[in-house]
Protein backbone atom coordinates (compact mmCIF):
# COMPACT_ATOMS: atom_id res chain seq x y z
CA UNK A 1 0.00 0.00 0.00
CA UNK A 2 1.50 3.27 -1.08
CA UNK A 3 2.43 4.99 2.49
CA UNK A 4 1.84 8.49 1.70
CA UNK A 5 -1.90 7.67 0.77
CA UNK A 6 -2.24 5.85 4.36
CA UNK A 7 -0.76 9.03 6.07
CA UNK A 8 -3.39 11.50 4.31
CA UNK A 9 -6.23 9.07 6.01
CA UNK A 10 -4.02 8.86 8.99
CA UNK A 11 -4.21 12.47 9.02
CA UNK A 12 -7.77 13.96 7.62
CA UNK A 13 -9.36 10.50 10.21
CA UNK A 14 -7.55 11.39 13.23
CA UNK A 15 -7.21 15.24 12.82
CA UNK A 16 -3.16 14.83 13.40
CA UNK A 17 -0.61 17.53 11.48
CA UNK A 18 2.13 15.67 9.44
CA UNK A 19 4.61 17.33 11.52
CA UNK A 20 2.91 15.42 14.21
CA UNK A 21 2.65 11.74 12.68
CA UNK A 22 6.58 10.73 13.57
CA UNK A 23 5.54 9.71 17.03
CA UNK A 24 5.27 6.20 18.81
CA UNK A 25 1.10 6.33 17.96
CA UNK A 26 1.36 6.57 14.92
CA UNK A 27 4.54 4.10 14.31
CA UNK A 28 2.31 1.78 15.84
CA UNK A 29 -0.53 2.43 13.72
CA UNK A 30 1.31 2.02 10.68
CA UNK A 31 3.04 -1.47 12.14
CA UNK A 32 -0.52 -2.52 12.95
CA UNK A 33 -1.89 -2.34 9.36
CA UNK A 34 1.11 -3.86 7.74
CA UNK A 35 1.11 -6.53 10.17
CA UNK A 36 -2.57 -7.22 9.43
CA UNK A 37 -1.24 -7.49 5.43
CA UNK A 38 1.45 -9.83 6.46
CA UNK A 39 -1.04 -12.13 8.33
CA UNK A 40 -3.48 -11.89 5.31
CA UNK A 41 -0.55 -13.16 2.66
CA UNK A 42 0.67 -15.81 5.22
CA UNK A 43 -2.66 -17.90 4.93
CA UNK A 44 -2.22 -18.62 1.13
CA UNK A 45 1.69 -17.69 0.79
CA UNK A 46 2.45 -20.94 -2.03
CA UNK A 47 -0.06 -18.86 -4.14
CA UNK A 48 1.03 -15.46 -3.57
CA UNK A 49 3.71 -13.61 -6.28
CA UNK A 50 7.34 -12.92 -5.18
CA UNK A 51 7.11 -9.27 -5.83
CA UNK A 52 3.60 -8.47 -3.52
CA UNK A 53 6.03 -10.20 -0.32
CA UNK A 54 8.99 -7.96 -1.61
CA UNK A 55 6.28 -4.53 -1.44
CA UNK A 56 5.70 -6.16 2.00
CA UNK A 57 9.16 -5.84 2.64
CA UNK A 58 9.75 -2.49 1.61
CA UNK A 59 6.77 -1.32 3.99
CA UNK A 60 8.60 -2.54 6.77
CA UNK A 61 11.21 -0.90 5.85
CA UNK A 62 10.06 2.25 5.58
CA UNK A 63 8.73 2.07 9.08
CA UNK A 64 11.97 1.09 10.40
CA UNK A 65 13.59 3.83 8.66
CA UNK A 66 11.33 6.68 9.50
CA UNK A 67 10.99 5.69 13.25
CA UNK A 68 13.82 4.14 14.57
CA UNK A 69 13.67 4.85 17.93
CA UNK A 70 10.20 3.03 18.10
CA UNK A 71 9.71 -0.52 19.27
CA UNK A 72 8.16 -0.89 16.04
CA UNK A 73 11.95 -0.25 14.34
CA UNK A 74 13.01 -4.04 15.53
CA UNK A 75 9.84 -5.94 15.10
CA UNK A 76 9.21 -4.65 11.20
CA UNK A 77 13.78 -5.80 10.81
CA UNK A 78 12.27 -9.21 11.98
CA UNK A 79 9.18 -9.14 10.17
CA UNK A 80 11.78 -8.63 6.95
CA UNK A 81 13.77 -11.50 7.70
CA UNK A 82 10.54 -13.68 8.71
CA UNK A 83 9.74 -12.95 4.29
CA UNK A 84 12.81 -13.23 3.22
CA UNK A 85 12.82 -16.84 4.45
CA UNK A 86 9.06 -17.31 3.66
CA UNK A 87 10.42 -16.30 -0.24
CA UNK A 88 13.60 -18.98 0.02
CA UNK A 89 11.24 -21.90 1.12
CA UNK A 90 8.99 -21.09 -1.66
CA UNK A 91 11.25 -20.25 -4.54
CA UNK A 92 14.46 -21.82 -2.92
CA UNK A 93 16.59 -18.74 -4.24
CA UNK A 94 19.56 -18.78 -1.73
CA UNK A 95 20.00 -14.94 -1.90
CA UNK A 96 16.58 -14.57 0.18
CA UNK A 97 18.18 -16.81 2.91
CA UNK A 98 20.84 -14.69 2.66
CA UNK A 99 19.01 -11.59 3.07
CA UNK A 100 17.03 -13.15 5.81
CA UNK A 101 20.52 -13.81 7.76
CA UNK A 102 21.34 -10.69 6.86
CA UNK A 103 18.23 -8.33 8.39
CA UNK A 104 18.68 -10.72 12.03
CA UNK A 105 22.60 -9.68 12.65
CA UNK A 106 21.46 -6.02 11.68
CA UNK A 107 18.60 -6.41 14.23
CA UNK A 108 20.97 -7.58 16.73
CA UNK A 109 23.96 -5.03 15.73
CA UNK A 110 21.68 -2.14 16.42
CA UNK A 111 19.22 -3.03 18.89
CA UNK A 112 20.91 -5.53 20.83
CA UNK A 113 18.71 -4.49 23.70
CA UNK A 114 15.63 -5.20 22.66
CA UNK A 115 13.76 -8.26 23.69
CA UNK A 116 13.70 -9.40 20.47
CA UNK A 117 17.59 -9.83 19.89
CA UNK A 118 17.60 -13.40 20.99
CA UNK A 119 14.38 -14.38 19.27
CA UNK A 120 16.75 -13.11 15.83
CA UNK A 121 19.65 -15.20 17.14
CA UNK A 122 18.02 -18.14 17.84
CA UNK A 123 16.28 -17.84 14.52
CA UNK A 124 19.80 -17.42 12.93
CA UNK A 125 20.27 -20.89 14.52
CA UNK A 126 16.99 -22.30 12.80
CA UNK A 127 18.13 -21.13 9.27
CA UNK A 128 21.39 -22.93 9.34
CA UNK A 129 19.84 -25.74 10.99
CA UNK A 130 16.97 -26.27 8.95
CA UNK A 131 17.11 -24.38 6.09
CA UNK A 132 21.06 -24.43 5.15
CA UNK A 133 21.51 -27.83 6.24
CA UNK A 134 25.24 -26.66 7.91
CA UNK A 135 24.73 -28.01 11.13
CA UNK A 136 28.47 -27.04 12.80
CA UNK A 137 27.01 -23.06 12.34
CA UNK A 138 23.88 -23.95 13.66
CA UNK A 139 25.51 -25.38 16.68
CA UNK A 140 27.70 -22.14 16.94
CA UNK A 141 24.99 -20.11 16.57
CA UNK A 142 22.75 -21.91 19.42
CA UNK A 143 25.42 -21.36 21.38
CA UNK A 144 25.24 -17.68 20.84
CA UNK A 145 22.22 -17.43 22.12
CA UNK A 146 22.85 -18.86 25.85
CA UNK A 147 24.64 -15.64 26.07
CA UNK A 148 21.03 -13.26 26.72
CA UNK A 149 18.79 -13.93 29.45
CA UNK A 150 16.00 -13.97 27.39
CA UNK A 151 13.31 -16.51 26.23
CA UNK A 152 14.70 -18.70 24.01
CA UNK A 153 17.37 -19.81 26.36
CA UNK A 154 15.58 -22.93 26.80
CA UNK A 155 14.90 -24.04 23.73
CA UNK A 156 18.78 -23.03 22.37
CA UNK A 157 19.74 -25.25 25.39
CA UNK A 158 17.52 -28.06 24.17
CA UNK A 159 19.02 -27.53 20.33
CA UNK A 160 22.71 -27.66 21.62
CA UNK A 161 21.85 -31.05 23.26
CA UNK A 162 20.51 -32.66 20.18
CA UNK A 163 23.35 -31.32 17.76
CA UNK A 164 25.96 -32.43 20.30
CA UNK A 165 25.11 -35.93 19.81
CA UNK A 166 25.52 -36.07 16.27
CA UNK A 167 29.29 -36.21 14.67
CA UNK A 168 29.48 -32.85 13.23
CA UNK A 169 32.53 -32.29 10.59
CA UNK A 170 34.96 -29.63 11.94
CA UNK A 171 36.22 -28.53 8.65
CA UNK A 172 33.05 -25.91 8.11
CA UNK A 173 34.66 -23.96 11.17
CA UNK A 174 37.61 -22.90 9.45
CA UNK A 175 38.17 -19.19 9.25
CA UNK A 176 34.40 -18.68 10.07
CA UNK A 177 34.30 -15.63 12.60
CA UNK A 178 33.56 -16.75 15.87
CA UNK A 179 32.07 -13.85 17.71
CA UNK A 180 31.16 -15.77 20.74
CA UNK A 181 32.93 -14.32 23.53
CA UNK A 182 35.52 -16.72 25.61
CA UNK A 183 36.29 -16.77 28.84
CA UNK A 184 37.98 -13.71 29.69
CA UNK A 185 36.23 -11.59 26.91
CA UNK A 186 38.44 -13.19 24.25
CA UNK A 187 37.07 -14.23 21.13
CA UNK A 188 38.91 -17.03 19.04
CA UNK A 189 39.50 -16.95 15.21
CA UNK A 190 41.53 -18.31 12.59
CA UNK A 191 42.42 -21.88 12.32
CA UNK A 192 42.46 -24.21 15.58
CA UNK A 193 45.24 -24.95 17.32
CA UNK A 194 45.24 -28.70 16.39
CA UNK A 195 45.25 -27.51 12.60
CA UNK A 196 48.11 -25.14 13.26
CA UNK A 197 49.97 -27.90 14.86
CA UNK A 198 50.31 -29.82 11.78
CA UNK A 199 51.52 -26.88 9.31
CA UNK A 200 55.01 -25.60 9.55
CA UNK A 201 55.31 -22.99 12.15
CA UNK A 202 54.22 -19.39 10.83
CA UNK A 203 55.64 -16.17 9.92
CA UNK A 204 54.89 -12.43 10.77
CA UNK A 205 55.61 -10.59 7.52
CA UNK A 206 54.35 -7.63 8.27
CA UNK A 207 51.68 -5.29 10.09
CA UNK A 208 50.59 -2.17 8.20
CA UNK A 209 47.81 0.50 10.03
CA UNK A 210 45.52 3.43 8.40
CA UNK A 211 44.20 5.68 11.10
CA UNK A 212 42.04 9.02 10.62
CA UNK A 213 39.58 10.17 13.15
CA UNK A 214 36.58 8.38 12.97
CA UNK A 215 37.95 5.10 11.46
CA UNK A 216 41.07 3.34 11.34
CA UNK A 217 42.26 -0.34 9.99
CA UNK A 218 45.32 -3.09 11.15
CA UNK A 219 46.35 -5.43 8.48
CA UNK A 220 48.57 -8.47 9.68
CA UNK A 221 50.14 -10.73 6.68
CA UNK A 222 51.18 -13.82 7.68
CA UNK A 223 52.75 -16.69 5.85
CA UNK A 224 49.64 -19.09 6.21
CA UNK A 225 46.56 -19.21 8.50
CA UNK A 226 46.99 -19.01 12.36
CA UNK A 227 44.70 -19.23 15.15
CA UNK A 228 44.57 -16.37 17.14
CA UNK A 229 42.72 -14.65 19.99
CA UNK A 230 41.68 -10.92 20.17
CA UNK A 231 39.83 -8.52 23.00
CA UNK A 232 40.08 -5.92 25.50
CA UNK A 233 42.66 -5.34 27.53
CA UNK A 234 42.78 -3.63 31.01
CA UNK A 235 43.75 -0.06 30.85
CA UNK A 236 47.16 0.81 30.38
CA UNK A 237 49.45 3.33 31.20
CA UNK A 238 51.71 4.07 28.00
CA UNK A 239 55.38 4.92 27.93
CA UNK A 240 54.57 8.92 27.07
CA UNK A 241 52.95 8.63 30.31
CA UNK A 242 49.48 9.94 28.43
CA UNK A 243 46.76 7.42 29.91
CA UNK A 244 44.35 5.72 27.30
CA UNK A 245 41.40 4.17 28.78
CA UNK A 246 40.74 1.58 26.22
CA UNK A 247 42.88 -1.04 25.13
CA UNK A 248 42.85 -4.01 22.49
CA UNK A 249 44.58 -7.20 21.46
CA UNK A 250 45.00 -9.79 19.16
CA UNK A 251 47.29 -12.62 20.23
CA UNK A 252 48.76 -14.35 17.15
CA UNK A 253 49.19 -18.06 18.42
CA UNK A 254 51.91 -20.29 17.01
CA UNK A 255 53.64 -18.01 14.80
CA UNK A 256 56.31 -16.07 15.26
CA UNK A 257 57.56 -12.07 14.36
CA UNK A 258 59.53 -9.50 13.52
CA UNK A 259 57.36 -7.26 11.28
CA UNK A 260 58.26 -3.56 11.70
CA UNK A 261 54.53 -1.62 11.78
CA UNK A 262 53.89 1.03 8.76
CA UNK A 263 51.21 3.40 9.27
CA UNK A 264 49.99 5.02 5.84
CA UNK A 265 48.63 7.82 7.85
CA UNK A 266 48.97 9.73 10.83
CA UNK A 267 46.49 12.47 11.92
CA UNK A 268 47.16 13.68 14.98
CA UNK A 269 43.67 13.68 16.40
CA UNK A 270 43.59 10.04 14.61
CA UNK A 271 40.96 7.01 16.60
CA UNK A 272 43.99 4.59 18.05
CA UNK A 273 47.35 5.23 19.39
CA UNK A 274 50.45 3.02 20.08
CA UNK A 275 50.08 0.32 17.44
CA UNK A 276 52.74 -2.16 18.73
CA UNK A 277 53.95 -5.77 18.95
CA UNK A 278 55.26 -7.68 21.53
CA UNK A 279 56.91 -11.52 21.68
CA UNK A 280 54.98 -12.73 24.77
CA UNK A 281 56.44 -16.22 24.13
CA UNK A 282 58.19 -18.45 21.62
CA UNK A 283 54.64 -19.23 20.69
CA UNK A 284 52.28 -16.00 20.62
CA UNK A 285 53.05 -12.48 19.17
CA UNK A 286 50.45 -9.62 20.55
CA UNK A 287 49.91 -7.18 18.71
CA UNK A 288 47.78 -4.07 20.82
CA UNK A 289 46.76 -0.59 20.24
CA UNK A 290 44.79 1.79 22.35
CA UNK A 291 42.30 4.33 21.72
CA UNK A 292 40.70 7.54 24.39
CA UNK A 293 36.77 6.37 23.60
CA UNK A 294 35.14 2.65 23.40
CA UNK A 295 35.79 1.62 19.45
CA UNK A 296 33.94 -1.19 17.96
CA UNK A 297 36.33 -3.99 16.73
CA UNK A 298 35.57 -6.25 13.93
CA UNK A 299 38.32 -9.20 13.15
CA UNK A 300 38.14 -11.56 10.01
CA UNK A 301 40.91 -13.31 7.93
CA UNK A 302 40.93 -14.14 4.84
CA UNK A 303 43.52 -15.44 2.21
CA UNK A 304 44.67 -13.26 -1.08
CA UNK A 305 47.28 -14.67 -4.17
CA UNK A 306 48.45 -17.08 -1.56
CA UNK A 307 49.02 -14.78 1.11
CA UNK A 308 47.38 -14.72 4.52
CA UNK A 309 45.53 -11.77 6.19
CA UNK A 310 43.95 -10.98 9.10
CA UNK A 311 42.31 -7.16 8.91
CA UNK A 312 40.77 -5.39 12.11
CA UNK A 313 38.27 -2.49 11.22
CA UNK A 314 37.80 -0.56 13.82
CA UNK A 315 35.12 2.21 14.60
CA UNK A 316 34.10 4.41 17.26
CA UNK A 317 31.39 2.29 19.13
CA UNK A 318 27.77 2.82 18.10
CA UNK A 319 24.87 3.42 21.02
CA UNK A 320 22.64 2.01 20.22
CA UNK A 321 19.00 4.19 19.24
CA UNK A 322 17.22 4.66 21.98
CA UNK A 323 13.08 3.34 22.02
CA UNK A 324 10.84 6.37 22.55
CA UNK A 325 10.42 8.23 25.96
CA UNK A 326 7.14 7.90 27.64
CA UNK A 327 6.97 11.77 26.57
CA UNK A 328 7.63 11.22 22.61
CA UNK A 329 10.96 12.60 22.46
CA UNK A 330 13.28 10.80 20.63
CA UNK A 331 16.56 10.68 19.26
CA UNK A 332 17.03 10.85 15.47
CA UNK A 333 19.41 7.96 13.80
CA UNK A 334 19.86 9.40 10.53
CA UNK A 335 23.53 7.87 8.62
CA UNK A 336 25.20 11.08 7.34
CA UNK A 337 26.32 9.75 4.61
CA UNK A 338 22.78 9.59 3.17
CA UNK A 339 21.30 12.71 4.39
CA UNK A 340 19.88 15.24 2.09
CA UNK A 341 22.95 17.23 0.09
CA UNK A 342 25.34 15.05 1.84
CA UNK A 343 27.32 13.24 -0.74
CA UNK A 344 29.97 15.46 -1.61
CA UNK A 345 32.85 13.18 -2.55
CA UNK A 346 33.47 10.39 -5.03
CA UNK A 347 36.13 8.08 -4.79
CA UNK A 348 37.16 6.45 -8.43
CA UNK A 349 39.06 3.38 -8.75
CA UNK A 350 40.54 2.22 -11.74
CA UNK A 351 41.39 -1.33 -11.14
CA UNK A 352 44.90 -3.49 -11.24
CA UNK A 353 48.05 -0.90 -12.65
CA UNK A 354 51.35 -2.11 -12.06
CA UNK A 355 52.74 -5.12 -12.32
CA UNK A 356 49.07 -6.81 -12.08
CA UNK A 357 47.91 -5.80 -15.84
CA UNK A 358 44.88 -7.18 -15.12
CA UNK A 359 42.72 -9.26 -18.25
CA UNK A 360 44.29 -8.73 -21.30
CA UNK A 361 43.13 -8.85 -24.79
CA UNK A 362 44.87 -8.37 -28.67
CA UNK A 363 47.46 -6.61 -27.19
CA UNK A 364 45.79 -4.26 -24.42
CA UNK A 365 45.33 -4.30 -20.89
CA UNK A 366 42.52 -3.77 -18.64
CA UNK A 367 44.83 -1.41 -16.56
CA UNK A 368 45.70 0.69 -19.11
CA UNK A 369 41.88 1.22 -20.13
CA UNK A 370 40.52 1.40 -16.82
CA UNK A 371 42.84 4.17 -15.70
CA UNK A 372 41.87 6.13 -18.80
CA UNK A 373 38.38 5.87 -18.77
CA UNK A 374 38.86 6.99 -14.49
CA UNK A 375 40.77 9.87 -15.68
CA UNK A 376 38.18 11.09 -18.11
CA UNK A 377 35.30 10.47 -15.34
CA UNK A 378 36.68 12.62 -13.14
CA UNK A 379 37.10 15.36 -15.20
CA UNK A 380 33.37 14.69 -16.07
CA UNK A 381 32.49 15.22 -12.69
CA UNK A 382 34.26 18.05 -11.79
CA UNK A 383 33.38 19.78 -15.12
CA UNK A 384 29.43 19.70 -14.39
CA UNK A 385 29.07 19.57 -10.60
CA UNK A 386 30.70 20.77 -7.12
CA UNK A 387 31.41 16.94 -6.27
CA UNK A 388 35.53 16.50 -5.15
CA UNK A 389 36.63 13.36 -7.11
CA UNK A 390 39.51 11.34 -5.89
CA UNK A 391 41.67 8.66 -8.25
CA UNK A 392 43.20 5.62 -6.16
CA UNK A 393 45.73 5.89 -8.40
CA UNK A 394 46.33 7.91 -11.39
CA UNK A 395 49.41 6.26 -12.68
CA UNK A 396 50.01 2.78 -13.86
CA UNK A 397 50.84 1.78 -10.23
CA UNK A 398 50.12 -1.09 -7.79
CA UNK A 399 48.09 -0.43 -4.66
CA UNK A 400 46.50 -3.63 -2.83
CA UNK A 401 42.97 -3.62 -2.60
CA UNK A 402 43.36 -3.13 1.18
CA UNK A 403 45.18 0.25 0.00
CA UNK A 404 42.55 0.80 -1.97
CA UNK A 405 39.68 1.01 0.16
CA UNK A 406 41.54 2.56 2.84
CA UNK A 407 42.26 5.60 0.51
CA UNK A 408 38.28 5.56 0.17
CA UNK A 409 38.21 6.15 3.73
CA UNK A 410 40.92 8.70 4.36
CA UNK A 411 39.28 11.08 1.65
CA UNK A 412 36.34 10.77 3.16
CA UNK A 413 34.21 9.58 0.18
CA UNK A 414 30.37 9.24 0.41
CA UNK A 415 30.60 6.77 -3.18
CA UNK A 416 33.17 4.49 -4.41
CA UNK A 417 32.90 3.20 -8.01
CA UNK A 418 35.57 0.54 -9.06
CA UNK A 419 35.53 0.11 -12.57
CA UNK A 420 36.80 -2.78 -14.35
CA UNK A 421 37.28 -4.98 -18.05
CA UNK A 422 35.57 -8.40 -18.50
CA UNK A 423 37.44 -11.38 -20.26
CA UNK A 424 35.82 -14.81 -20.85
CA UNK A 425 37.36 -17.70 -22.41
CA UNK A 426 35.04 -17.62 -25.07
CA UNK A 427 35.36 -15.21 -27.53
CA UNK A 428 32.01 -14.35 -28.11
CA UNK A 429 31.00 -13.18 -24.57
CA UNK A 430 30.06 -9.62 -24.67
CA UNK A 431 27.83 -6.78 -22.90
CA UNK A 432 28.58 -4.98 -19.77
CA UNK A 433 27.23 -5.88 -16.58
CA UNK A 434 27.53 -4.24 -12.85
CA UNK A 435 28.23 -5.61 -9.46
CA UNK A 436 27.51 -4.59 -5.49
CA UNK A 437 28.96 -6.55 -2.75
CA UNK A 438 26.60 -9.49 -1.08
CA UNK A 439 26.62 -13.18 -0.93
CA UNK A 440 26.17 -15.17 -3.88
CA UNK A 441 25.44 -18.42 -5.06
CA UNK A 442 26.09 -17.31 -9.05
CA UNK A 443 28.81 -19.37 -10.26
CA UNK A 444 29.92 -16.69 -13.00
CA UNK A 445 29.89 -14.24 -10.29
CA UNK A 446 31.52 -16.26 -7.98
CA UNK A 447 34.23 -17.03 -10.98
CA UNK A 448 34.94 -13.33 -11.47
CA UNK A 449 35.24 -12.69 -7.94
CA UNK A 450 37.96 -15.19 -7.58
CA UNK A 451 39.66 -13.82 -10.42
CA UNK A 452 38.87 -10.22 -9.24
CA UNK A 453 39.83 -11.01 -5.18
CA UNK A 454 43.03 -12.97 -6.57
CA UNK A 455 41.28 -16.18 -4.49
CA UNK A 456 41.02 -19.55 -4.79
CA UNK A 457 37.69 -21.44 -4.42
CA UNK A 458 38.54 -22.25 -0.90
CA UNK A 459 39.47 -18.99 -0.07
CA UNK A 460 36.41 -17.46 -1.44
CA UNK A 461 34.12 -19.79 0.08
CA UNK A 462 35.53 -18.95 3.81
CA UNK A 463 35.51 -14.92 2.28
CA UNK A 464 31.73 -15.60 1.78
CA UNK A 465 30.77 -17.11 5.46
CA UNK A 466 33.02 -14.10 6.48
CA UNK A 467 30.81 -11.84 4.93
CA UNK A 468 27.32 -12.92 5.78
CA UNK A 469 29.00 -11.66 9.24
CA UNK A 470 30.12 -8.55 8.26
CA UNK A 471 27.47 -7.11 5.69
CA UNK A 472 24.22 -5.07 7.07
CA UNK A 473 21.18 -4.80 4.99
CA UNK A 474 21.59 -1.37 4.90
CA UNK A 475 25.16 -1.45 2.90
CA UNK A 476 23.60 -4.09 0.46
CA UNK A 477 20.26 -2.10 -0.20
CA UNK A 478 21.98 1.74 -1.03
CA UNK A 479 25.14 -0.19 -3.02
CA UNK A 480 22.34 -1.66 -4.72
CA UNK A 481 20.77 1.63 -5.40
CA UNK A 482 24.05 2.99 -6.56
CA UNK A 483 24.85 0.28 -8.96
CA UNK A 484 21.36 0.17 -10.31
CA UNK A 485 21.31 3.81 -11.13
CA UNK A 486 24.96 3.69 -12.90
CA UNK A 487 24.14 0.21 -14.92
CA UNK A 488 20.85 1.60 -16.50
CA UNK A 489 22.67 4.68 -17.50
CA UNK A 490 25.83 3.56 -19.09
CA UNK A 491 23.76 0.78 -20.82
CA UNK A 492 21.40 3.57 -22.38
CA UNK A 493 24.39 5.45 -23.13
CA UNK A 494 26.35 2.92 -25.32
CA UNK A 495 23.50 1.91 -26.82
CA UNK A 496 22.55 5.20 -27.68
CA UNK A 497 25.81 6.62 -28.70
CA UNK A 498 27.43 3.01 -30.32
CA UNK A 499 25.08 -0.21 -30.90
CA UNK A 500 21.58 -0.85 -30.26
CA UNK A 501 22.40 -4.71 -29.66
CA UNK A 502 24.63 -4.27 -26.89
CA UNK A 503 24.02 -6.99 -24.45
CA UNK A 504 22.69 -6.19 -20.92
CA UNK A 505 24.46 -9.19 -18.33
CA UNK A 506 22.46 -7.68 -15.30
CA UNK A 507 23.27 -6.40 -12.02
CA UNK A 508 24.52 -9.04 -9.93
CA UNK A 509 26.00 -9.60 -6.32
CA UNK A 510 29.42 -11.17 -5.79
CA UNK A 511 31.46 -11.09 -3.04
CA UNK A 512 34.19 -8.48 -3.69
CA UNK A 513 36.93 -7.98 -1.19
CA UNK A 514 37.57 -4.45 -2.56
CA UNK A 515 34.11 -3.20 -2.29
CA UNK A 516 33.25 -4.98 1.92
CA UNK A 517 36.31 -1.96 3.41
CA UNK A 518 35.12 1.18 1.46
CA UNK A 519 32.40 1.89 3.87
CA UNK A 520 30.23 3.36 1.66
CA UNK A 521 27.78 2.63 -1.00
CA UNK A 522 29.68 0.73 -3.53
CA UNK A 523 29.44 -0.31 -7.15
CA UNK A 524 31.88 -2.10 -9.31
CA UNK A 525 31.57 -1.54 -13.26
CA UNK A 526 32.66 -4.53 -15.92
CA UNK A 527 32.38 -2.54 -18.14
CA UNK A 528 32.68 -4.66 -21.54
CA UNK A 529 34.65 -7.74 -22.26
CA UNK A 530 38.67 -6.99 -23.61
CA UNK A 531 38.58 -10.84 -25.02
CA UNK A 532 35.77 -9.73 -27.53
CA UNK A 533 37.12 -8.66 -30.84
CA UNK A 534 34.26 -6.06 -31.66
CA UNK A 535 34.14 -4.82 -27.88
CA UNK A 536 38.01 -4.70 -28.13
CA UNK A 537 38.58 -2.70 -30.65
CA UNK A 538 35.75 -0.28 -29.18
CA UNK A 539 37.85 -0.25 -25.80
CA UNK A 540 40.66 1.31 -27.81
CA UNK A 541 38.39 4.42 -29.26
CA UNK A 542 38.27 7.35 -27.11
CA UNK A 543 34.59 8.33 -27.96
CA UNK A 544 33.64 4.66 -26.39
CA UNK A 545 35.20 5.06 -23.37
CA UNK A 546 33.93 9.19 -23.05
CA UNK A 547 30.34 7.30 -23.48
CA UNK A 548 30.95 4.94 -20.73
CA UNK A 549 32.04 7.74 -18.28
CA UNK A 550 28.86 9.86 -19.07
CA UNK A 551 27.12 7.52 -18.52
CA UNK A 552 28.79 6.26 -15.15
CA UNK A 553 28.10 10.01 -14.71
CA UNK A 554 24.69 10.44 -14.81
CA UNK A 555 24.27 7.39 -13.16
CA UNK A 556 25.92 8.88 -10.24
CA UNK A 557 23.42 11.91 -10.70
CA UNK A 558 20.52 9.80 -11.14
CA UNK A 559 21.64 8.31 -7.49
CA UNK A 560 22.17 11.21 -5.99
CA UNK A 561 18.76 12.38 -6.92
CA UNK A 562 16.87 10.19 -5.28
CA UNK A 563 18.80 10.22 -2.22
CA UNK A 564 17.98 14.33 -1.97
CA UNK A 565 14.42 12.86 -2.32
CA UNK A 566 13.90 10.80 0.19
Amino acid sequence: MNHQFFYIILILFCGFSPSKLFSEERSELLYRHTIHEYHQLLSQKKQIPEEIWLQLVRDFKHIEKNFPTSPQAPQSLLQIAQIYRILYQTTLNKTHINRSLRTLRQLIEIYPETPLADDSQFMIGKIFEEDKKEMTLALLEYNKVLLYNGDQKTKATQKIRELQKRKLPSYQLLNIPKTAPQFGGRHQGGISIDQSRALPKARILSVRYWATAKWSRIVINSSRPIPFLHGNLPSNVSQTSKEFRHRYFVDMLDSRSTPKIIASLEEKNRLIHEVDIQILNPRITRLAFSSDNPVSVKVFDYEVSGQNFITLEILPEKVAPPFLSPNGMQQQNTDPAFTKGTIKRIIIDPGHGGHDPGASGFGIHEKDIVLAVGRDLKKTIEKNTHLKVFLTRNTDRFLSLEARSAFARQHKGDLFISLHVNAHPAQEARGIESYFLDVTDDQSSIKLAERENSMSDQGLQNFNMILRDLLTLSQSSQSSRLTHAIHARLLTNIRTDFHIDTRNLGVKEAPFLILLGVGMPAALLEISFITNPEENQRLRETKYRESISKGIFQGIQDYILQQNQG
